[in-house]
């Protein structure tokens, strides 16, 4: 087993188990991210295959969003990766499985209802037109963009990504949902594109100063997923059931 395979058996089983580190998903989801923007989806589900112990369900087509979900399993443990490959968002997020049939009274309500909108949009491929939605799902489909290329390569690959395009929208929602830090570290990255330059050069350019924006989001996470639930579907004067 080549070092590279075993790494990521680590690394999924801490993601299975509900032991992994913010850092270590991002890590995880980084490779994952950078298997799929330069060899293809089959080659990154071949990889997987690859690993001892991991167990691969669910259809490995592309539904009509250009998402692939797969629900996996490895050391008796379940979560889900999906793989999003489209004109619009390249993302990887591998998660701990919260299916309602298996999740535990510690389950966080917020989290299930927050993904399983998420999931629901990859699935359908409104996510690919996040500007058509409304209600608590276009809140979820910004700021699930925002989260995903976050934890996928960043500040800066979100910019260069959508090239800017989500950010006042973002911005206004992070302030609605009382995200002040994301809001003030993504507001700086928006700050460092010069006037002539698209948001994939400024991140080339100045890669250092986006990779201390994203350090700061790492030393001090902002649960997005839980911010979002509790203004929109969770208000305070009643909190989850």
């Amino acid at each position: 087993m080549s070092r590279k395979v075993a790494n990521l058996a680590k690394q999924l089983a801490d993601v299975g188990s509900g032991t992994a580190s913010f850092e270590v998903r991002c890590d995880l989801e980084n490779y994952l991210l950078e298997e799929l923007r330069s060899r293809g989806a089959d080659e990154v589900i071949a990889l997987l295959k690859e690993v001892p112990g991991l167990e691969i369900g669910g259809d490995p087509l592309p539904d009509a969003s250009g998402a692939i979900y797969l629900r996996a399993r490895i050391q008796n443990n379940p979560f889900s990766i999906t793989l999003q490959l489209s004109s619009n968002v390249i993302s990887v997020n591998v998660s701990p499985a919260e299916a309602a049939d298996d999740a535990s009274p510690e389950a966080n309500p917020c989290h299930t209802w927050f993904y399983g909108i998420w999931q629901k949009l990859i699935e359908t491929g409104a996510l690919n037109y996040p500007e058509n939605l409304q209600g608590p799902e276009r809140v979820v489909a910004y700021i699930g963009i925002l989260e995903s290329e976050i934890m996928n390569g960043g500040l800066g690959q979100y910019l260069a990504n959508t090239e800017g395009e989500y950010v006042a929208e973002t911005l206004q929602l992070l302030k609605v949902v009382k995200a002040t830090h994301t809001r003030s570290a993504l507001s700086k990255a928006v700050g460092l594109k010069g006037r002539t330059e698209t948001f994939g050069e400024a991140w080339a350019s100045k890669a250092r100063a986006f990779d201390e924006l994203d350090a700061k989001i790492t030393l001090a996470p902002e649960d997005l997923a839980e911010l979002v639930a509790m203004q929109y579907q969770f208000p305070a004067d009643r909190g989850p059931a």
